[in-house]
């Protein structure tokens, strides 16, 4: 029987999985990187990686984003006759107990998004790439932010030109941007980073 590979968070795929889950991407997609992480299944190795690395950064993550993902995973289990570690049922159990609560905690509660930008090997040399080249941004705002379609939902067109802004930080630096509509503020954010002399958005 082969053995199973060694998940690391500091490379794919557990980087893309623990990165997903700091983003607060959605349930089906973290379990999608689970499968891809345990070669098509949720592996022992792969519930040891979620308990060990994704929940270490649980605090901001809100009760009810991690009670879905828990679950999804430990369903996912389950319907394939697999076995579920103690560790992972431990994780669940707080979050299944405390939905009386939710509600009030909903009102006041913050969560915490980190979008996560990686760069390619051959991006070293970047003014704006890490040692790590994994660029981590935080990202607050209140669990109500969440609902519907605007509020903390980060649009593909923001990570796009996040994106361009990491990948050419020359073309911004020292420069005056403004941004209309700037949402959760990532691209300020970006801008910011890069040394932007000046950067002034405006809300919509």
């Amino acid at each position: 029987m082969m053995a199973e590979r060694e998940l690391d968070p500091k490379a794919p795929p557990g980087l893309h999985l623990l990165s997903a889950f700091l983003a607060m991407e959605t349930t089906d997609t973290l379990l999608s990187l689970a499968r891809e992480c345990g070669g098509g299944k949720i592996t022992d190795e792969v519930q040891t990686f979620i308990c060990n690395e994704c929940l270490d950064f649980s605090i901001g993550k809100g009760n009810e984003y991690m009670k879905k993902f828990l679950k999804k995973i430990i369903t996912e289990v389950e319907s394939r006759n697999g076995y579920v570690s103690d560790d992972l049922y431990e994780e669940y159990v707080p979050y299944m107990t405390s939905s009386k609560d939710f509600n009030l905690f909903k009102e006041t509660g913050r969560i915490l998004k980190c979008i996560s930008f990686l760069f390619h090997a051959d991006c070293v040399e970047l003014s704006s790439c890490p040692s790590s080249r994994n660029l981590v941004v935080e990202l607050q705002c209140s669990l109500n932010m969440l609902e519907g379609d605007t509020g903390c939902s980060i649009w593909p067109s923001c990570l796009f030109l996040s994106e361009l802004i990491l990948s050419f930080p020359h073309i911004f630096l020292g420069k005056s941007c403004f941004e209309v509509g700037s949402g959760v503020g990532l691209v300020g954010i970006c801008l910011a980073y890069v040394k932007a002399s000046k950067v002034c958005y405006v809300i919509e």
